[in-house]
């Protein structure tokens, strides 16, 4: 009988259905060479680490049979210490330790392949200020390509740490979603200092999505930096997503919008944090 040859783009599609069921599309991967490449993609397109599982992946990516780095295009680190699970056989590898164990990975080139970095649960102001600077300028090396950056519930000391340390660290960033918090304006919650810097945000941001912590000090600072006379260029965010927004925080909108108006194209304001029910705002 016969054999019947299934066209590779049949097998693409076929596979693509299967993008959230990992033991089938393991099991694809093993039919033949030629559905590797598409499974992979699904199977380690998105990692997600935590301080527990972060050693036992150092170790797959310094195995010298390892193939799936280049497959890995998003990347979430969860940098929480309370155990998610009951299982405390691996010793925890602090976000520090991973950075540094992470640069000895062989392949380094296939390491640029990550578009897309998630940090989550990450107190930055508990580490010593030169660790701290070690581990943005080991970030930078590591992931020049990134294009979306994701900070969720990350400490920081002031927006000029997020802004001129952080944001800048990344020249191809594009996207940033943030819901972090200040260790400077913690007692300013209700109303937020004013806020100045020596930069504007970096002119290739072209998307920001903000949550509720936080939100006031970033708008706050893009407001302000449209009245700094030697930040002439501005912004050019062309998208702006609120979550959880408050009434408390409209003057703050209303000056952001304001600073960004030469660019902003949508304003996306959602005023319920439990719900996904938006306003949306399109710009001509």
């Amino acid at each position: 009988m016969a054999s019947i040859v299934i066209p590779l783009e049949l097998v693409e599609l076929i596979i693509e259905y299967l993008f959230d069921d990992t033991k089938t599309l393991a099991t694809c991967s093993l039919v033949c060479s030629a559905w590797v490449a598409r499974t992979r993609h699904w199977l380690f397109g998105t990692v997600h680490l935590d301080c527990w599982c972060s050693r036992a992946f150092i170790h797959l990516l310094l195995h010298p049979s390892s193939t799936i780095l280049s497959h890995i295009h998003h990347l979430h680190i969860d940098c929480s210490t309370s155990p998610g699970h009951t299982t405390l056989d691996y010793p925890i590898l602090f976000f520090d330790s991973f950075l540094s164990a992470f640069q000895r990975v062989p392949d380094q080139r296939a390491i640029r392949g990550i578009q897309s970095l998630r940090l989550s649960n990450l107190d930055l102001t508990t580490y010593p200020l030169e660790t701290q600077s070690r581990m943005t300028s080991t970030l930078a090396s590591l992931f020049p390509e990134i294009t979306s950056l994701a900070l969720d519930q990350v400490v920081l000391h002031d927006m000029r740490h997020l802004n001129s340390t952080v944001l800048r660290a990344f020249p191809c960033l594009g996207r940033l979603e943030a819901r972090v918090k200040f260790l400077k304006y913690l007692e300013h919650t209700a109303a937020p200092v004013a806020i100045s810097g020596e930069n504007s945000l970096p002119a290739g941001l072209k998307e920001i999505e903000l949550g509720h912590d936080g939100m006031a000090t970033v708008l706050c600072y893009i407001a302000n930096a449209r009245s700094r006379s030697h930040c002439q260029e501005g912004s050019n965010v062309h998208h702006l997503s609120l979550k959880g927004c408050t009434p408390e925080m409209l003057p703050y909108v209303s000056g952001a919008v304001h600073a960004l108006s030469a660019s902003l194209k949508t304003l996306r304001i959602s005023f319920f944090p439990e719900k996904v029910q938006y306003y949306d705002c399109n710009f001509p």
